[in-house]
């Protein structure tokens, strides 16, 4: 696949294929910011067939769309293409983690971000974070020299930073908490206590969106997924946050907590914990709405939110609580 430049006013496809003897190959809009699955379709047909209905165009295209794994329930063949893929990750997960042991050794300063994979258990996972982060409180060393002199130079930043964003397959659960929809991972089992656990999550969001970031509604969204390693996600500005994280790191810890009042529950450290986390959660997918990439300017993005909203964040901490968190509308 290559891309070419075009002037999108003389030419609405997307893409066009061309083919010799020898090669088939398929041009794309060098403009263009995702795939036009019916363009290709109908470039493929066009290829295949002298004259076909439109029909196959959308059968191609519905296709083309669709993840492997929801193709392979079908009962689409698909297996060799499923090789493929992990064998596609595994290659450039080896390929990154090898120029980040090079870059390191060469000191060029490259950011170089973990692979993420399948999380089962997130409260492991903190645990093991945790763990880190006090052990990288240790690693500072003092300065004793009396004169601190460093000539100008130009700082190199390449992000290689790479993520196995997972196929999804979720569903639209059909009660709203407190104004947020839950989309639901095909497969996850559906129970009260979950349900219940989004009315919490939703109560902490809807709090912190009207109150300290003053942002829409609309644009908060819960999902339920069963071992993606995503707590949170910024899909065109929409955000999304998982609730599984929720339950496995917060739910049973604040649970003998719910029903406190709002002048105890400004002293109880775990609400404290939660209030925080989402805070700075919601600043980060704000900060995707400047920068989609995790470097320079994404951080600047995100101190200079965090910053801005850290006083009306404290202040509406002293009066949150969880006791009305079962009420239809937020007090």
């Amino acid at each position: 696949m290559y891309r070419w430049s075009c002037d999108s006013s003389t030419n609405s496809s997307s893409c066009a294929l061309e083919y010799n003897k020898n090669n088939v190959v398929l041009y794309f809009q060098k403009h263009i910011h995702a795939f036009d699955y019916i363009d290709i379709a109908s470039e493929l047909v066009r290829f295949i067939f002298k004259k076909s209905p439109d029909t196959i165009v959308h059968t191609i295209s519905d296709k083309l769309a669709s993840p492997l794994e929801t193709l392979k329930r079908r009962g689409i063949p698909v297996d060799r293409l499923l090789q493929y893929k992990q064998q596609y990750i595994r290659s450039t997960v080896q390929m990154i983690e090898q120029k980040s042991e090079l870059n390191n050794n060469n000191d060029n300063h490259e950011t170089h971000a973990k692979i993420n994979g399948c999380v089962e258990d997130f409260n492991h996972q903190q645990t093991k974070n945790d763990t880190k982060l006090f052990s990288m409180l240790n690693t500072g060393r003092e300065y004793t020299q009396t004169k601190f002199i460093q000539q100008e130079y130009v700082k190199n930043e390449i992000d290689h930073s790479c993520e196995v964003v997972p196929s999804a397959n979720m569903t639209r659960y059909k009660d709203l908490f407190h104004s947020i929809p839950l989309y639901i991972q095909q497969d996850v089992l559906i129970t009260n206590k979950m349900l219940d656990q989004a009315k919490q999550l939703a109560w902490v969001l809807i709090g912190l969106a009207n109150h300290v970031f003053k942002i829409s509604i609309e644009t908060l969204h819960l999902f339920r997924d069963i071992n993606g390693a995503r707590i949170a996600f910024n899909d065109r500005h929409a955000l999304f946050f998982n609730l599984r994280y929720y339950e496995q790191v917060f739910a049973d810890k604040v649970q003998p907590y719910l029903q406190a009042t709002s002048s105890s529950s400004s002293s109880i450290p775990i609400i404290h914990t939660i209030f925080n986390f989402y805070f700075i959660l919601i600043c980060h997918e704000l900060a995707h709405n400047l920068e989609m990439a995790h470097n320079s300017n994404f951080i600047h993005h995100l101190q200079t939110i965090a910053v801005k909203f850290m006083i009306e964040k404290d202040l509406f901490l002293q009066q949150f609580s969880f006791q009305n968190y079962l009420q239809n509308n937020f007090i």
